[in-house]
């Protein structure tokens, strides 16, 4: 399971460190008002993408799990064609924004048609690595996500090296996408045995009913990741720029979390249709527990390097862009698990939407006052608060679903300790970090030196490891059943 977990982790790390590297190159070639322009570009295609899939892709492992493997091939074709027309539905939204975005000081006009074109060729593709998760073809997965992030980081970034600016960098998304629909179709062949090919009205309406609810929550999702720069963009686009970078989230945490949960994925949903719930609890209890360790080093390790990170990443461009980034780093505290996963495996998906729509309106609540009173940073601040709200409602129906608590599905004592061991590392850091002469490069080794040597020895000098839950063996009916 572990070996299984870290692969798909590598795979999803390379695939969001292809993003972060388009972000630091083009930070540095571009001028202000061009990486702007860049940065709302990607946050509507990558909210494009999130509309596009409705919760699609995710329903795959739940679907292939069941079906017989002469069946496959049908359930993908049926799946596709389902992909395209909310790809394609996605690709008139982003048209017609055409109208919206006129009346910014961002010209995005000319490239809404290249952009709407790159969406209806690669959300049909967005199954892919779900498939060979379900293949168990895991390295396979790991590779698609490395290799998409490649291809993407060479299709964007290649024209404006080039002299094409930005229009070149749309154009260039086009042919990723394309170069992923042939992939994907080649996938397909070579994966799976020939039969029917007909989807049936009835195979399309459960998968539907299925995916219906969580379609609403990636849509809400999508929404949210992207929400507060156009809010930014709308009440204070002079910030942009430096908001882009502020609201980066390391993306180590999320994939580790979400990582997890697919691996553990097949277990979960054996323990809840068998009703074998004290056995999903134990799977829930060890992951949570030994993502706390992962999660609360990361995060605050994060914060405290903040200002000489930014510094080395962007060519200490933005340096305003600090404190919005350690307010954003904060909200990973919370992705101690893949929540809407167990959620899924449980069966209740009304809960991941009902969440997600929190989310999303209490960002956009939270965020629009925010902005007007404290630009940004406040908008920074209200995501924080959004996070919040909607991790302590997606914990409290966790809960139910485990026959717990509240105050019991999180092991919170353990949280408390470790956050306050991560804290007091990272002040330690920082002081010493401070004494240091003014090179940014050393003080951030040194605060990352310090800090990692202080934390995982007090990790392990206060029996942190000890304590935590012991991993369950499998049930012996998956085993058999698998």
């Amino acid at each position: 399971m572990t070996r299984r977990a870290l692969l798909v982790t590598l795979g999803q790390i390379m695939a969001r460190a292809g993003d972060l590297l388009i972000a630091v190159l083009l930070v540095r070639l571009l001028r202000p008002g061009e990486w702007a322009t860049v940065a709302l570009v990607l946050s509507v295609y990558g909210a494009a993408i999130g509309v596009g899939g409705l919760g699609l892709p995710e329903s795959m492992l739940f679907f292939l799990g069941r079906l017989p493997r002469g069946e496959h091939r049908r359930f993908l074709v049926q799946t596709f064609l389902l992909l395209s027309a909310t790809g394609a539905l996605a690709a008139a939204l982003i048209l017609g924004l055409g109208p919206v975005l006129g009346k910014t000081p961002f010209e995005l006009s000319r490239l809404l048609p290249w952009l709407a074109l790159a969406v209806l060729f690669e959300v049909p593709t967005l199954g892919a690595p779900l498939l060979l998760l379900a293949e168990e073809r895991v390295a396979g997965s790991a590779a698609w996500n490395a290799g998409s992030a490649l291809l993407r980081f060479l299709c964007v970034t290649l024209p404006i090296l080039l002299g094409q600016g930005v229009p070149g960098a749309v154009i260039g998304l086009v042919g990723y996408a394309a170069v992923r629909l042939l992939g994907f179709v080649t996938l397909v062949l070579l994966l799976t045995p020939r039969g029917p090919l007909r989807p049936s009205w009835s195979a399309i309406r459960e998968q539907a009913a299925y995916t219906a609810p969580l379609g609403l929550s990636i849509l809400a999702a999508s929404l949210n990741t992207s929400l507060g720069k156009w809010i930014v963009a709308g009440w204070s686009s002079a910030e942009l720029g430096a908001f882009a970078i502020g609201a980066t989230q390391v993306p180590i945490v999320p994939i580790l979390a979400t990582s997890t949960g697919a691996v553990l994925m097949t277990r979960m949903v054996h323990c809840f249709h068998h009703g074998l719930i004290d056995q999903a609890r134990r799977y829930w209890e060890a992951a949570v527990a030994r993502m706390i360790l992962v999660v609360a080093g990361i995060a605050i390790g994060c914060v405290v390097a903040a200002p000489e990170l930014l510094r080395v990443l962007f060519g200490g461009k933005y340096p305003e862009a600090v404190l919005p980034f350690q307010l954003t780093t904060l909200i990973l505290l919370h992705r101690i698990a893949d929540h809407g996963g167990t959620l899924r495996a449980a069966g209740d998906v009304r809960s991941i939407w009902r969440g997600s729509w929190l989310g999303l309106l209490s960002t956009a609540a939270l965020g629009i006052p925010a902005t007007l009173l404290a630009g940004m940073v406040g908008m920074a601040g209200a995501m924080l608060a959004a996070a919040l709200l909607t991790w302590l409602y997606l914990l409290s129906r966790i809960a139910r679903a485990l026959g717990s608590t509240l105050a019991q599905v999180v092991p919170w004592g353990l949280y408390a300790r470790v956050l306050l061991l991560a804290a007091s590392a990272a002040l330690l850091a920082q002081w010493a970090a401070a004494q240091a002469p003014e090179q940014t490069v050393l003080r951030l080794g040194l605060k990352a030196l310090i800090f990692t040597a202080l934390y995982a020895g007090g990790i392990r000098g206060l029996g942190v490891l000890r304590a935590l839950p012991a991993v369950p063996p499998d049930h012996v009916g998956f085993r058999a059943s698998g």
